[in-house]
C-alpha cells in the first residue's frame, strides 16, 4: 500500500494500485503548490504519483528522483514509488535497485510481501528465473496465504524445466483462490 499526501503535510490518504483516485485533479492540486513552492517535497512526491499513473513516465521519474535526493520523509515511500515507474517503463534493473533500497530503507521495520514479488516479477521480465525464484520465495515466507506468489513461482518452475515444483505451486495457487 503507497502512502502519500493530498500534496499537504496536513492531510494523509493511504492508496493502492486499484484506489479510486483522479490523478488529474491531484496532478494540478500539486502543480498549483509548485507555482507557490517549487521544492515542495510532498507535492513533488504525489505529483510523480499522479504523473505515473496518467503514463507520463518520465516525469514522473524527475520529481520522484527529486523527492528522493532533497527530502528526507517517506524515504523508502520513495524508492518503492520510483521503483513503479521504472517497471512500468520497462526499466527492470532500474526498478529492482529501487525495491531493494526500499526493502533496506523501510521505516516500518515490517516488510511487506509486495516488494519481493514485484522484485520478482521483474527478474522474471528479464528471464533471470532463479533469482525470480528466490524473491517468490520470500514473500512466500512473508505472506504464505497469497495464491499469486504460488503461482508466479510455480510458472517459473514449469519454464526452467521444474514441473514437479511447478505443478506443486500451481495447485497451492488454486488452493488459495487462483483460478488461472
Amino acid at each position: 500500500m503507497l502512502v502519500f499526501t493530498m500534496c499537504s503535510s496536513a492531510v494523509f490518504a493511504q492508496l493502492d494500485e486499484n484506489s479510486l483516485v483522479d490523478y488529474t485533479y491531484l496532478l494540478k492540486q500539486c502543480d498549483s503548490i509548485l507555482n507557490v513552492d517549487a521544492g515542495d517535497c510532498y507535492a513533488k512526491f504525489n505529483r510523480a504519483v499522479a504523473l505515473n499513473h496518467l503514463g507520463k513516465y518520465d516525469e514522473a521519474l524527475s520529481d520522484i528522483t527529486y523527492a528522493i535526493e532533497v527530502c528526507k520523509d517517506s524515504v523508502s515511500a520513495a524508492f518503492y514509488t520510483r521503483a513503479r515507474i521504472f517497471q512500468k517503463s520497462g526499466r527492470y534493473s532500474n526498478a529492482i535497485d529501487d525495491y531493494i533500497a526500499a526493502v533496506n530503507l523501510n521505516e516500518r521495520r515490517n516488510i511487506e510481501w509486495d516488494e519481493f514479488f514485484q522484485i520478482g516479477f521483474c527478474y522474471a521480465q528479464q528471464q533471470k528465473n532463479r533469482d525470480a525464484v528466490e524473491c517468490y520465495s520470500q514473500a512466500i515466507d512473508i505472506a504464505p496465504s497469497e495464491g499469486i506468489l504460488y503461482y508466479n513461482r510455480g510458472l517459473i518452475f514449469y519454464y526452467m524445466d521444474n514441473k514437479k515444483d511447478g505443478c506443486a505451486d500451481l495447485n497451492q495457487a488454486l488452493v488459495l483462490g487462483i483460478k488461472q
